[in-house]
């Protein structure tokens, strides 16, 4: 999965979700399975959601104008690790499943393997 997560094509707007449909060959039995990034996406919405949450309910009851800066390095330091956390570890979060018959995907792996 690491290697399909560096080669796939990402989005271009923070290059958090692959585009288009991405799909992987076993490389033992020669199965084909769709790659689904469901459980990935909603895990950094929630992360990202929650920064938001908490940073809100901690602003709201310090008054804005009285925040100190910590607050405000603590906010980036925690979007900081969020983001090196779903830049080193998000490819776990994808999950498998067999491609059904017609459906069309990419191989992005079999594709790079042809072309070097």
């Amino acid at each position: 999965m690491k290697d399909l997560w560096r080669e796939a094509p990402k989005s271009a707007r923070l290059g958090i979700l692959l585009v288009g449909k991405i799909g992987l060959v076993c490389p033992s039995c020669g199965a084909r399975f769709r790659v689904l990034q469901a459980r990935y996406g909603l895990a950094t919405l929630g992360s990202y959601l929650g920064i938001l949450l908490l940073g809100s309910v901690v602003l709201e009851e310090l008054d804005i104008a009285k925040a100190s800066s910590r607050y405000w390095l603590f906010f980036a330091m925690l979007f900081g690790l969020l983001e090196f956390l779903r830049w080193r570890y998000s490819y776990r979060l994808l999950t498998v499943r067999v491609l059904g018959s017609g459906e069309q995907v990419s191989f992005p792996l079999v594709e790079r393997k042809f072309s070097v």
